[in-house]
C-alpha cells in the first residue's frame, strides 16, 4: 500500500511538473512550441514575428534541454517586443548532428550603450539556461540595426 501511494505521489509530481513546462502545451514538442510563439505573443501592429525551423534531424534532446531552449526563445522574443521598437523579429532554430542554434534577431534600435544597459534578470536567466545545457549565449548589438540573441552548442 505504501509503495502504491508513493508511485501515485511520484506520478502526480510528474504531472504537475509537466504542466509547469512551457512544452506542456505542445505535448513536449519543441518544434511546435517554437512555431506557436507568434500566437503566444499575439499583439496589434508591428513587429512581425516569424519562426523558421531548419534541419531535418529528429530531436533527441532531453526534455529539460528543450525546455531551456524554449524559455530562452521566449525571453529573447519578449525583450524584442518590449524594448526594440522593431518592425520584424525573426526566430530561427536549427538542429543538426553538430548541435543546435537558436537565433532571435530584430531590426529595432539595438542595445543601449554599456553605461545605460540595465542588468536585468532576463539576460541573467538566459545565460543560466544556456550554461545549464552546455551551450553558449551570445547577445550582439547590430550597429543600431537591431539585436541578435544566439544560443549555440551541442547539448546532447
Amino acid at each position: 500500500m505504501i509503495e502504491k501511494l508513493a508511485q501515485r505521489a511520484v506520478a502526480t509530481c510528474k504531472d504537475i511538473a509537466h504542466g509547469l513546462s512551457a512544452l506542456g502545451e505542445t505535448g513536449g514538442n519543441l518544434y511546435q512550441a517554437l512555431r506557436s510563439l507568434p500566437e503566444r505573443f499575439q499583439h496589434d501592429g508591428p513587429p512581425l514575428l516569424e519562426v523558421t525551423i531548419k534541419g531535418g534531424t529528429p530531436l533527441t534532446l532531453a526534455e529539460a534541454t528543450q525546455h531551456h531552449i524554449l524559455r530562452v526563445a521566449q525571453e529573447a522574443v519578449a525583450n524584442a517586443l518590449k524594448h526594440a521598437q522593431a518592425q520584424h523579429v525573426a526566430v530561427v532554430f536549427e538542429n543538426s548532428p553538430s548541435g543546435v542554434t537558436l537565433t532571435v534577431r530584430d531590426d529595432g534600435i539595438g542595445l543601449p550603450p554599456v553605461a545605460k544597459l540595465r542588468v536585468g534578470l532576463g539576460r541573467a536567466t538566459m545565460r543560466f539556461r544556456a550554461s545549464a545545457i552546455g551551450a553558449g549565449l551570445y547577445i550582439k548589438n547590430l550597429n543600431n540595426k537591431g539585436t541578435e540573441v544566439r544560443l549555440q552548442g551541442d547539448p546532447s
